[in-house]
Order: C-alpha cells, then sequence, then structure tokens
C-alpha cells in the first residue's frame, strides 16, 4: 500500500511540475510578444496540456532508469571479466 502511495504522490508531483514548466515558459514567451504575461493565462495553458507533458515525462524518466541499468551491467561484466 506504501507504494502505491509513494507512486500517486510522484504522479502528483511531476504533473505540478510540469504544468508549472509549460506555465513558465509561456509566461517567457508571451513576455516578448505581448507587453504583459498573465499567470492565469499561462497556468490554464499549463494544465490543458497536462497529460503529453505528464507522458514526457514518466517517458524521459524510464529512459534514463534504462540508460543507468545498463551502464551498471556494463561496468558490472567488465569488473567481473577483468577478475
Amino acid at each position: 500500500m506504501s507504494i502505491g502511495i509513494f507512486l500517486l504522490f510522484v504522479v502528483r508531483v511531476e504533473r505540478l511540475q510540469s504544468a508549472l514548466k509549460a506555465g513558465t515558459i509561456r509566461v517567457i514567451s508571451d513576455s516578448y510578444s505581448w507587453p504583459r504575461a498573465e499567470l492565469g493565462a499561462s497556468l490554464r495553458f499549463g494544465t490543458a496540456r497536462i497529460i503529453p507533458l505528464l507522458l514526457v515525462t514518466i517517458s524521459k524518466g524510464l529512459l534514463l532508469f534504462i540508460l543507468y541499468m545498463a551502464a551498471a551491467l556494463v561496468v558490472g561484466l567488465m569488473f567481473f571479466l577483468a577478475a
């Protein structure tokens, strides 16, 4: 049960971070094209695109995990083959 709560917490944090990142990017891009960027419009922009942002975040995490495991496997094989 604690693993489920932890995973729910991780998904929620990633969702909020992704929405805030998208909102931040929107504020920065609006500051170049418009005289005034609005926080509410930027956060609505980020939350409207939360599913694709969450999928990208999960994919990135999975890819990094696979790369770390592959690197650990290579280092482990080199250690055992050198002995």
